[in-house]
């Protein structure tokens, strides 16, 4: 009979050491497992293709970071799970050739993001609250006796929202223009240590080249 429930430490690690040279379907024969809780089991945490091998490995190295037990306080469990999307894609796009300081800006970006996100929703929230407002308020107009008092009420609702939704609007202009100067210092900072690298790579009969016909850089 099929084993079924939670894997154990021990299969895991037979998975981790043989997901390379076996199929699924050999490995969940090996465990007596369903082939389908195998697949997904590597799927997710191993991955099927080097691009997802590689953004699975930057995933582990958010989670072992000290500040990532603080990024668990700061999100909800949904804004975790985007932010540790967004720092697989961008660790990958940085071939793991990056600097602290350069880290913590991913990361400020990151959460930049997620707040930009956090604002839309709230806002979109808060307009929908609007609307099912003024339909009340029309509904209530319309009745053979209105009451005057709750119009007045949900009126002032509909008006204090309105302005939420302004708020929330600069609230998010403001965190845009923040994270694409953020995103500019990054790359900016990016695209000049590649050239020192690109620099240095000069032939030497470059090198004698250059400084002959460029008096400055010769200097």
């Amino acid at each position: 009979m099929i084993k079924r429930g939670r894997l154990t430490v021990g299969e895991i690690n037979y998975i981790n050491q043989n997901a390379d040279t076996l199929m699924a379907e050999d490995i969940a024969k090996k465990l007596n497992r369903d082939p389908r809780t195998i697949s997904n089991w590597i799927k997710n945490n191993i991955g099927t293709t080097k691009e997802k091998k590689i953004e699975i490995e930057n995933q582990q190295v958010l989670q072992e970071r000290p500040y990532y037990k603080e990024l668990q306080k700061q999100f909800s469990s949904e804004e975790l799970q985007m932010f540790n999307f967004h720092f697989r894609k961008m660790w990958t796009q940085f071939r793991d050739d990056v600097f602290h300081t350069e880290e913590i800006q991913i990361i400020d970006c990151i959460k930049l993001e997620i707040l930009m996100n956090r604002c839309l929703r709230e806002r979109q929230d808060t307009c929908n609250f609007i609307k099912q407002t003024e339909d009340d308020i029309e509904l209530e107009k319309q009745a053979r006796n209105p009451d005057k008092d709750k119009i007045y009420q949900l009126e002032r609702l509909v008006s204090v929202s309105k302005s939420a939704v302004e708020t929330l609007s600069k609230d998010f202009r403001e965190l845009h223009t923040k994270k694409a100067g953020m995103l500019k210092d990054l790359k900016a900072t990016r695209d000049q240590r590649l050239e020192r690298i690109e620099d240095s790579k000069m032939t030497f009969s470059a090198l004698i080249k250059t400084m002959s016909m460029d008096v400055e850089f010769r200097n």
